[in-house]
């Protein structure tokens, strides 16, 4: 009896030790598992900044993409108006080289030689030669903007009743551009009718009152 009851008091003891021993174990494990669980927390909440950072940037460059197809589409059709306008001012600048050719070469058809019989009776009387366009913009080597075209014209003219025998003193060429139309530029007629020469007699200001006196101040400045 002695015996048995020893024994059973090792096998308690030994079953205490083993016991222990598988508790530390898989204490040992959990620690293990909820370190683990916490570092896998903590790396998941990271990558979900870093997924949410990422979204954020690809939205924003999709927006830019987007934006920048708006712009090459915005530009490619600006490019399409621009070609189309630089092709309207060539064929422009060809029919306005062709017009003032045309004045050079035919000048009986201008009243130049009447104005040159009249000029010596006009008592000394200055006479301005004005050009004028329609509003069709026009950019090109030879006429840069409707102020050079104008001025063109008139200087054909000028030339051309200086040739008829008027003085070169009595004369001179203004240009107004596009901005004294006589009538309307919606239609084609009316775009015609801008597109002139005017010749104004200047007045004589030496008959105004005050005149001399003016000459006078304006010599002594």
């Amino acid at each position: 009896m002695r015996f048995e009851v020893q024994g059973l008091c090792v096998l308690a003891l030994l079953q205490g030790c083993v016991s222990a021993s598988r508790h530390d174990e898989l204490k040992k494990k959990y620690d293990d598992a909820r370190a683990q669980l916490v570092d896998d927390r903590a790396e998941i909440r990271t990558l979900e900044q870093e997924l949410a950072e990422h979204t954020q940037l690809a939205s924003q460059l999709a927006a830019q993409i987007e934006a920048g197809e708006r712009e090459i589409a915005a530009l490619e059709s600006q490019n399409e108006e621009n070609a189309k306008l630089i092709a309207a001012q060539a064929d422009e600048g060809q029919r306005l080289t062709g017009e003032l050719a045309a004045l050079r070469r035919d000048k009986a058809q201008l009243p130049c030689s009447r104005w040159a019989a009249c000029s010596p009776n006009m008592g000394g009387r200055r006479f301005q030669v004005e050009g004028h366009t329609d509003d069709v913009p026009i950019r090109n080597e030879q006429f840069p903007s409707n102020w050079e075209l104008a001025a063109a014209r008139a200087l054909v003219v000028v030339r051309a009743m200086m040739a008829s025998g008027m003085q070169s003193h009595a004369l001179s060429a203004a240009s107004y551009g596009e901005y004294h139309p006589t009538a309307s530029n919606e239609t084609a007629q009316g775009r015609s009718q801008n597109r002139r020469i005017e010749i104004v007699l200047l007045p004589d200001l030496s008959s105004l009152p005050g005149y001399d006196e003016l000459q006078r101040a304006v010599s002594q400045r």
